[in-house]
């Protein structure tokens, strides 16, 4: 099978990012915290929060700990609750991010990195008492499994909230401290120490089990939502048995695990046995406890430091998540196409740009090269095929090489997993986000990875958004928030059809654009190619 690399890295929206006033804030400023405390009965002690003024006015709790800090001897070990306490813990400022290279302005914003990072935030409408339970959305950051973090300024949910929902924003371990199967570790913890980032994710949603009511929240309408590589972790949490009744509704913005083979638990062990001995000096003849002792004694800037030859903004990263038989039991694409999932209402699209980010991997320079390079690729039989849909334009090369990525990597496995839930009897939407911000630095002329962002959490690019902006914003938010509600994104089927199983019938989306309309799903011969096509990774 022919393999061609690509993963959702994540908020790549490199333009606006770089000109994001810092600190941005959504509107409604806290008041003094000491003044206006709202305290939370949490399970594990009391917080105390602020009050952020607003029609409605909010309840906001920060760096709530949902898990204990995984220092010391509970590195690489799942994670487990936290210590109880006692006295109120001020809970007024974000937490720490998990540690994490570096990366520019992808990392803009973000706060300081600590291992102990297992915290999430909560914006919650003011509610009279006995007031229905609103719905509750959990947001599950991206960032390639690598990078970022709940506390990224563009990701400030008071708007969200206040358009009617509980709205929660978590973080997970990265990188090699979330996604790394060394054979001692998976000896000592089990075969789901290779997805730990998955298993935060989690405990994470078990404690806004225990805790929507008393925010206001209704426990039986909690919807994930992530974007690219927080969307590929909501189709892995679809597939896990370990997740089965934590959620009730789940969004996929720009990524799914689907779109490309994960490492087997027998392949990432190998891998990470290598990458241990070659680059971090754990002797490869270590027993289990001298290797698990080797590995926790590795400070974590040194860890990421290490490896941060392997993560690249452009070209994705080696951390996956993987089929480790128990937090995944199989390929995610191997699990919805048998019917394998939690049948919950899905809503899932892409954005018309999503190839942006990863179009600068190829070194294609002309017409010649870029036959060459999909032969090379594709094999004499597939190429010309591909050729046709996507030829070369001297004009315009890169674009070229961004709609093929955009259809390949996103557009196709959204349309695909659809259609398998369709097929299975669950209940699917496609979206297709087509706007481009009137914002200065936006200057596209299609929507580039993470562009619906700022505009869905009502935050507005470089502080001078148009009317334009704000109502493409709302419009997501009303989608977003009656899909939350009730479990399809609209009040009548007709103006927004579900994803039908049939393959002949050309499948409906709603195109998110100045004005929303339906249409048919994009790219459709593209995605019946890709489809035939299947898997497709360049090896890296």
């Amino acid at each position: 099978m022919t393999r061609f690399a690509h993963g959702a890295f994540g908020s790549a929206f490199l333009p606006l990012l770089l000109a994001l006033p810092a600190p941005l804030r959504a509107q409604g400023e806290p008041l003094d915290p000491s003044a206006t405390a709202p305290l939370l009965a949490s399970d594990f002690g009391p917080l105390r929060g602020t009050r952020i003024e607003g029609a409605p006015a909010l309840r906001c709790w920060k760096a709530i700990p949902f898990a204990a800090p995984p220092l010391g001897a509970l590195r690489w070990q799942p994670p487990r609750d936290p210590r109880p306490w006692t006295e109120p813990r001020d809970a007024w400022s974000f937490g720490a991010i998990c540690p994490q290279p570096s990366l520019g302005a992808f990392s803009r914003g973000l706060a300081n990195e600590s291992e102990d990072c297992l915290t999430l935030n909560v914006w919650a409408p003011e509610r009279a008492e006995g007031a229905p339970l609103l719905p509750v959305l959990v947001w599950i950051h991206g960032g390639g499994l690598v990078i970022g973090g709940a506390s990224a300024p563009y990701y400030d949910a008071a708007v969200l909230a206040r358009s009617g929902a509980v709205v929660i924003s978590i973080q997970y371990r990265l990188g090699p401290l979330g996604f790394f199967a060394h054979p001692a570790l998976v000896a000592e913890g089990g075969a789901s120490v290779a997805n730990l980032g998955l298993l935060d994710q989690i405990h994470a949603l078990r404690w806004v089990q225990r805790h929507a009511e008393r925010l206001g929240g209704d426990p039986q309408r909690v919807t994930i939502f992530g974007e690219s590589a927080g969307a590929l972790s909501v189709s892995c949490l679809l597939v896990s048995p370990l997740a089965k009744d934590l959620f009730q509704r789940a969004i996929l913005q720009s990524g799914t695990a689907t779109g490309a083979q994960l490492p087997t638990l027998d392949d990432a062990q190998r891998a990470a046995r290598a990458l241990a001995t070659e680059e971090l000096g754990v002797a490869k003849d270590a027993t289990v406890l001298e290797a698990v002792a080797a590995l926790r004694a590795i400070e974590a800037e040194r860890l990421i430091e290490i490896l941060r030859p392997g993560i690249d903004p452009q070209r994705g990263t080696r951390w996956r998540a993987i089929v480790d038989g128990a937090v995944l039991p199989d390929q995610p694409q191997a699990l919805f196409a048998r019917g394998a999932f939690h049948r919950v209402p899905i809503l899932i699209g892409a954005n018309s740009g999503d190839g942006s980010v990863f179009a600068p991997l190829w070194p294609v320079k002309g017409a010649l090269s870029w036959k060459l390079a999909l032969r090379g690729l594709l094999g004499a039989e597939r190429a010309p095929q591909v050729l046709a849909l996507y030829p070369w334009d001297a004009a315009d090369p890169t674009g070229t090489v961004e709609r093929l990525l955009t259809d390949q990597a996103f557009v196709a496995p959204a349309r695909r997993l659809a259609r398998d839930v369709a097929r299975a009897g669950g209940a699917a939407w496609l979206y297709h986000f087509d706007y481009v911000s009137s914002a200065p630095a936006a200057q596209r002329t299609t929507a580039a990875h993470g562009a619906e962002i700022p505009l869905l959490f009502g935050l507005e690019p470089l502080g001078r958004a148009s009317e334009r902006d704000r109502a493409v914003g709302a419009a997501l938010r009303e989608h977003w928030l009656r899909f939350a509600a009730t479990g399809a994104p609209v009040a009548e089927a007709p103006s927004w059809p579900r994803i039908d199983a049939d393959l002949a019938q050309p499948a409906r989306a709603m195109y998110f654009r100045a004005e929303p309309r339906l249409g048919e799903a994009p790219a459709r011969a593209a995605c019946d190619l890709w489809d035939a096509i299947g898997f497709v990774e360049r090896e890296r």
